[in-house]
């Protein structure tokens, strides 16, 4: 799964509020190990675990940054 397929399964697992964080959660992605990987693209509750994760590193990136 790669490109818009992938793109289109992260959206539906992260929050709409949280979209903005989109291409750097997308980054954080790609550096996850495969079996995180595989549990997030399966769904479930596991997903959403990792993927409120994800977006809580996204958010204190960006706040870093600011």
């Amino acid at each position: 799964m790669a490109g818009p397929a992938l793109e289109m399964k992260l959206r539906k697992l992260v929050p709409t509020d949280k979209l903005e964080y989109l291409p750097i959660i997308k980054k954080l992605f790609y550096k996850l190990p495969i079996e995180t990987i595989k549990e997030i693209l399966l769904g479930g509750m596991k997903a959403q675990s990792h993927m409120k994760d994800l977006v809580q590193q996204a958010e204190e990136s960006t706040q870093d940054v600011d």
